[in-house]
């Protein structure tokens, strides 16, 4: 994988050198028209300051015209720089080393708009607090307003929290949704570089329809309905004063593929902008492939046990007499057919494992309680092989980002000072991944590989 994005990056640096190969990650990011770039982005965006702030541009003094002029100017260059870096994605993923099947487009979002700004400052005004808002010296966590709707509560809270002593500067707006049952919750982030004098809109880089959400307000389980003989997915409820911003954050980074959504935990401690990024690339590569590798494997995982330990409940009810052999083969001939789903196989006399000698190639599959199975699946290398790929893709492209931004001398991880640094955070993530899956799947006479490590 390094040595690819080491390729990867020489193909960057030198804009005349040959197509990337298949096996490399990157191209070339189109141009955005200069339009976008010109002096009339900066005008329209200084008319919507005054419309924000409530002035008259013959009323500014010529020290407050200054200021706003510079502003002004630092988030003209900040939306080219959220939409460029978001067409960038374009670029980067149909020339992954897993080449994706379709080629959906993307137009960079860089038209001149502030909804960030104008949202935070609704805000900041409905609860009374524009000074602690602006003051971006300090971590600031807002009150909660909360609004009441026909079919649900509105919640919204703003946080801001300074990076490497406020050499980076993170601010989230969470909108939360709460009904009686459920909550859905989105945010805005804003990642500032203020050497850089630009902020970055995170929500540019998403792919059309997707949105971001702290992972803390997102919670579900799957659980099994006997009756109806189905995987069944309950969501909870969480309320917004839980929640104390992105700082400090236990919860994990992934991508949400059923909702659309990029769910973060901590982005202020280290790597958590780079793991940020890892998930976008995930996104963006949903976009082009239309499959979820990473889920396509879990899926596999959590269904094929599903059905074996409710195969194995009956068959202990079978041989302890509690039900007839017609009760067991309804249940069995169920249970098989949606495993021949899955592309699997299994003996019905030898599919509980436990410690027998087994064919090469076999899998193991352990369910979370610890209960063990034995199966045989053609489809599961190619299903492991598509999951570690797009792994390393993921990282690679976040890497990438990384590099793009700094051409504009944006650094968001100001503590990664050399390659080995990515490499020391990203080598324990990729060593996770191999842990988690060995201790779901366990292959007779092979192993996963995302590491080349001995076991």
């Amino acid at each position: 994988m390094w040595k690819e994005i080491n390729n990867m990056e020489n193909k960057f640096d030198n804009p005349n050198s040959e197509p990337v190969s298949e096996s490399e990650a990157a191209s070339e990011p189109e141009e955005v028209s200069d339009e976008y770039t010109s002096e009339n982005m900066k005008t329209d965006i200084f008319d919507i300051l005054l419309e924000m702030y409530n002035l008259e541009l013959e009323n500014l003094t010529d020290e407050q015209r200054k200021i706003f002029d510079n502003y002004a100017m630092v988030l003209t260059r900040s939306v080219i720089i959220s939409g460029n870096a978001g067409h960038y994605w374009k670029n980067i993923i149909p020339n992954s080393i897993r080449k994706p099947e379709n080629g959906n487009g993307y137009s960079a979002d860089v038209q001149p708009d502030i909804f960030f700004e104008e949202n935070k400052l609704e805000l900041a005004k409905k609860l009374g607090q524009v000074s602690e808002f602006n003051n971006l010296k300090v971590d600031y966590q807002s009150q909660i307003l909360e609004e009441e709707g026909k079919e649900n509560i509105k919640q919204v809270s703003y946080n801001r929290f300074l990076k490497n002593d406020g050499k980076v500067i993170i601010e989230e707006i969470v909108t939360n949704y709460l009904t009686e049952e459920h909550n859905l919750a989105f945010s805005n982030l804003v990642i500032t570089d203020p050497q850089a004098s630009c902020k970055l809109e995170i929500g540019k880089l998403l792919p059309e329809g997707y949105t971001l959400s702290p992972s803390e307000l997102i919670g579900f389980e799957q659980k099994i309905n006997s009756e109806l003989q189905r995987i069944e997915t309950v969501f909870h409820r969480f309320t917004l004063d839980k929640y104390k911003g992105t700082k400090n954050s236990d919860s994990e980074f992934y991508h949400f593929l059923n909702f659309k959504k990029v769910c973060y935990g901590d982005v202020v401690k280290k790597g958590g902008a780079l793991s940020l990024f890892h998930e976008i690339a995930h996104a963006w590569q949903q976009v082009y492939r239309g499959e979820h590798e990473r889920g396509n494997f879990e899926k596999f995982h959590s269904d094929a046990t599903i059905w074996l330990a409710i195969l194995k409940n009956k068959y202990e009810e079978l041989n302890s007499g509690k039900m007839n052999e017609d009760s067991y083969e309804f249940y069995f001939n169920h249970i098989k057919t949606e495993l021949e789903k899955l592309g699997i196989e299994f003996d019905p006399d030898n599919f509980i494992y436990d410690g027998q000698a087994l064919e090469q190639g076999s899998l193991i599959l352990t369910r979370f309680d610890g209960s063990r199975f034995v199966v045989k699946c053609e489809n599961f290398p190619k299903i492991m092989e598509a999951y570690e790929k797009c792994e390393r893709d993921a990282w690679a492209h976040a890497i990438l980002m990384f590099r793009y931004l700094k051409k504009f001398g944006i650094n968001l991880e100001p503590e990664f000072k050399s390659f080995d640094d990515f490499r020391k955070y990203i080598d324990p993530c990729l060593d996770s991944y191999q842990k988690s899956t060995e201790s779901m799947v366990e292959i007779v006479g092979g192993r996963v590989g995302f590491l080349k490590r001995k076991k």
